[in-house]
């Protein structure tokens, strides 16, 4: 009888201890892949911004010249029908004035000479009849030019008419999926503690080996990789790089040993922020510590535990770009400096920090690294204790 009550407080023990790691490793997961769907839900909405905002440009740039264009043909009607109306006057003077030499002819000049007046008049009514005709060439032309550009900017308005349309449906159906997984997410959730709180025995017995399995290899993942996120930026509106008008973008970087520098840096340049608002980059570099060819980097992750000196702390730098990429180089605005000690003494991960500058603003971004920190922090140190211990005397 003893030994069964002790058999059972074993299972107990058992049952609780691999309910905690279950609970750890469904709060871990569910918490990536919310990480996960807020990236991708900005991204999208970003992405959305941008096309809305130069769909719109383009549509205000078409109307503009759609406005001039029908200015300037309004100018030239205006035009011709001010020339018809002065050449028919001066045509109608010419003619009355004619008219009375002709008479003034026929009772003073020979018949010769009236025959020439003739002639000259003969002539100019046909380089008038000319002249009107090469006005109204041009007027037809002008009104074909006019209508096929009518023409394109209807087709180019539709277009981006239906596009808009198009962002807008998969806007909705973005997060009409997001809410869906959020909503699947919180069932899980609810559904393992239902489980854990009313079926302790039966969740222990069939899926213990399976739960340790995931659980280590999740360790193992987690501490052989760390992820740096640039999420935002704010500048000072006083401070001197808002007031410079040759800064018009900025995009940030970080260095780590063993990755280029066009891995650690935002692929896009923002626009300089100017009325203290918070531009968002959204940019996530995930870098791998595991293998031999991986070691420089190990290492650099150890001297960020161990030092607190600046030089051994994790650099953030934002840069200039420039306007005119043939011309001009990338300027050094300002650097941010992050300590990762507090790695090793939190036990929630990821960290968000936001980096003050004392000359520009501040710089918000988010660091996964706790077990990797914490594993190599210990794997140095166990180096170290052994070569410690292999220099002591034996006796």
């Amino acid at each position: 009888m003893y030994c069964a009550v002790e058999k059972d407080m074993k299972i107990r023990r058992r049952v609780c201890l691999i309910s905690r790691e279950e609970l750890e490793d469904n709060f871990l997961r569910l918490h990536e892949e919310n990480l996960i769907l807020k990236d991708y839900a900005r991204k999208q909405e970003d992405k959305i911004k941008r096309s809305t905002l130069q769909e719109n440009v383009m549509h205000i740039r078409l109307q503009k010249e759609l406005r001039e264009k029908n200015t300037s043909l309004c100018a030239l009607k205006e035009q011709f029908q001010q020339r018809i109306i002065a050449v028919t006057e001066r045509w109608e003077e010419k003619r009355i004035e004619k008219e009375e030499n002709i008479k003034q002819c026929l009772n003073e000049e020979e018949l010769p000479q009236k025959e020439t007046n003739e002639t000259r008049v003969a002539q100019e009514e046909h380089t008038k009849r000319e002249e009107e005709k090469e006005l109204v060439r041009k007027i037809h032309a002008m009104d074909a030019a006019h209508a096929e550009t009518i023409l394109e900017l209807e087709k180019t308005r539709e277009m981006l008419i239906m596009q808009h349309k198009i962002n807008v449906d998969y806007q909705v159906c973005g997060k009409g999926r997001k809410e869906t997984l959020s909503r699947d997410s919180r069932v899980k959730v609810l559904e393992g503690n239902i489980q854990i709180k009313f079926f302790p025995s039966t969740r222990v017995y069939s899926f213990s080996c399976i739960i340790l399995n995931e659980i280590n290899s999740l360790h193992l993942t987690r501490s052989s990789r760390i992820r740096v996120e640039i999420a935002s930026l704010t500048l000072d509106p006083y401070s001197e790089v808002v007031t410079d008008d040759t800064v018009q973008r900025v995009f940030v970087e970080f260095r780590f040993p063993g990755v280029s520098m066009e891995e650690t840096e935002t692929p896009l340049s923002l626009l300089k922020p100017t009325k203290g608002e918070e531009v968002y980059f959204h940019f996530s570099k995930v870098i791998h510590l595991d293998g031999v060819e991986n070691t420089e980097r190990r290492q650099f992750l150890y001297m960020l535990l161990k030092d607190s000196d600046q030089r051994h702390r994790l650099q953030f730098t934002v840069v200039s770009d420039p306007i005119n990429e043939d011309q001009d180089e990338c300027q050094d605005l300002g650097y941010a400096y992050l300590d990762l000690q507090f790695l090793l003494r939190r036990s929630v991960d990821p960290v968000e920090e936001t980096l003050h500058s004392e000359f520009i603003g501040a710089l918000r971004v988010s660091v996964e690294a706790r077990d990797a920190a914490r594993a190599i922090y210990r794997e140095h140190r166990s180096r170290t204790k052994m070569s410690f211990s292999s220099l002591l005397p034996t006796n």
